[in-house]
């Protein structure tokens, strides 16, 4: 009787715990907006998990803690790693941009920029203005290559912060939430932030206006 009441009790406990982690993994690795194969590494340790579980149900309380004990070091792993990858950034903010077939020849080097969308601006994105010297002052910088400018440079040095804690609080900002298990790469980070961008109407009109943006 004692067995019977042991089963029921696992068969009615486990099934709610085992929906309950899913659901949370679920939204954890949606918030974190890491690589994708984490999640799946996720769900497979959680795979196993049942598996397992199921085949020690008549053994000692003691082999399911075993169980339960390397899931959670490998949940606690695998949503440690989930963590959004970091790569170099985009300056027209979609895919295969168009690359303008003009190089433009600076006083410093040569640069190719690209098109936005629709082909109305020119972008020259990670010009370098000056070289890096730590402890010294920047000094002029040339380069000898034709340099891709459909890339921003890297970000100057700043706290990262958790990619969790930030769609969380855009959750609350907006108050609502809709589920996105897409990767959003951090741009880079680097002591060296000597880059600038340019955005140019894609006209052959001569004495524009200049913008200048301070960071």
């Amino acid at each position: 009787m004692n067995n019977v009441k042991k089963h029921l009790a696992f068969w009615i406990a486990f099934p709610i715990g085992i929906i309950l982690i899913f659901l949370l993994l679920l939204f954890y690795f949606d918030l974190s907006n890491g690589p994708i194969i984490w999640m799946i590494l996720g769900f497979a340790n959680l795979a196993t998990l049942i598996v397992l579980n199921i085949l020690f149900l008549n053994k000692k309380v003691f082999y399911r803690f075993i169980v339960w004990g390397v899931f959670l070091h490998v949940a606690v792993a695998t949503c440690a790693f989930s963590e959004p990858r970091t790569e170099r950034k985009s300056a027209a903010y979609y895919l295969n941009p168009t690359p303008i077939s003009e190089v433009l020849e600076l006083n410093t080097g040569k640069i190719q920029g690209i098109y936005n969308v629709d082909k109305t601006v020119q972008i020259y994105a990670g010009i370098p203005y000056a070289k890096a010297e730590r402890w010294k002052e920047p000094v002029p910088y040339t380069w000898d290559n034709v340099i891709d400018g459909s890339y921003f440079g890297p970000r100057s040095m700043q706290p990262s912060s958790y990619a969790v804690k930030d769609t969380l609080v855009e959750i609350y900002a907006e108050k609502s939430w809709h589920p996105d298990y897409k990767s959003y790469p951090l741009q880079e980070m680097s002591e060296n932030g000597l880059y600038l961008n340019i955005w140019k109407p894609n006209t052959t009109e001569t004495n524009l206006p200049i913008l200048v943006y301070i960071h």
